[in-house]
């Protein structure tokens, strides 16, 4: 809600009633502040030497946005990539020349172009973009990806990402661990919609331009929702402030920031911010909300069965 201040000056300003705002979205903007920036030094995070990558997208294009250049660097390091997108695609709320029914095709056929290039294998959940519910049988197959894939990496969204379902892939990959235990991994979260609180990077720049074309092979988004391609390369470039003095110059440098953990700690983080208050963690969005408490009780009362 947004509340005029009093004309106590020529201008006329607007704030932001934070008031009823949950304690975690308060986390989220807090640690975006430059104020958290003094205190972090980001360190180059190994890709060359990373043998196997899997990545959680809750969208098609939320991998190219966050971690594009970095899995294009994978890829060169001869790395086994899989990408597993983890919704289907529908898009309701904007107008587009697609209907419903239409939209997973497009998407999908947008996202496999950009996992051809990548030489990634690519793989879908297929969980409802609309409901959002979850099966248990979902649940379970997230796992075994996990359990086939045994990657070194796992990419998901930053844990205080603010979309709710980029949220609801964290709470999965938890759900996943507690219904039959996942093998252990590091987890590199990627930045997609707001400032996240680094302690890794990758220095893109050399390539950049391949992931610019990657976020053009997602024309219905570029074209129909936001000119993601245009955003997403703006922020790899304003990340590069992050880079240390020995590798800054005065060219145009691209980098990606990543909040990396264990497996443990990561896991231990969802169940510390996201689960005392669902409705808080989502944000209040009904469906997702409805969602991550029908599949959580599914799981943890099975697995106290």
């Amino acid at each position: 809600m947004l509340d005029p201040f009093a004309h106590s000056s020529p201008y006329f300003f607007q704030r932001r009633d934070r008031s009823d705002l949950p304690e975690i979205n308060l986390a989220a903007g807090a640690l975006a502040t430059e104020y958290f920036r003094r205190d972090l030094i980001p360190t180059p995070l190994p890709v060359s030497e990373t043998s196997s990558i899997l990545v959680l997208a809750p969208h098609q294009d939320d991998e190219t946005i966050g971690a594009g250049g970095t899995l294009c660097l994978a890829r060169e390091a001869g790395a086994d990539v899989t990408v597993l997108f983890l919704t289907d695609g529908v898009v309701t709320d904007q107008e587009t020349p697609y209907s419903a029914t239409q939209w997973p095709a497009v998407r999908e056929a947008e996202a496999r172009k950009v996992c051809d290039r990548l030489q990634a294998r690519m793989l879908q959940l297929r969980v409802s973009n609309i409901t959002c519910d979850v099966s248990l049988e979902q649940i379970r197959q997230l796992a075994a990806i996990i359990e086939q894939t045994r990657p070194d990496v796992v990419l998901t969204p930053w844990l205080l990402d603010y979309p709710p379902k980029h949220r609801f892939a964290n709470h999965l990959l938890f759900l996943a661990d507690r219904l039959v235990g996942l093998p252990d991994f590091t987890v590199w979260c990627y930045q997609v919609h707001n400032t996240l609180f680094p302690n890794g990077f990758v220095d893109i720049t050399a390539v950049a331009d391949e992931k610019r074309a990657l976020l053009g092979c997602y024309r219905s988004q570029n074209r129909h929702c936001h000119r993601y391609d245009h955003l997403a390369m703006g922020l790899s470039a304003w990340n590069s402030r992050w880079l240390p003095e020995t590798y800054r110059d005065f060219s145009e440098q691209y980098v990606e920031l990543f909040a990396t953990t264990s497996r443990e700690a990561h896991l231990h983080l969802v169940e510390r911010f996201y689960l005392p208050d669902l409705e808080a963690t989502y944000e209040g969005h009904p469906a997702v909300v409805r969602a991550a408490r029908r599949v959580h009780h599914a799981v943890m009362t099975r697995e106290r069965a």
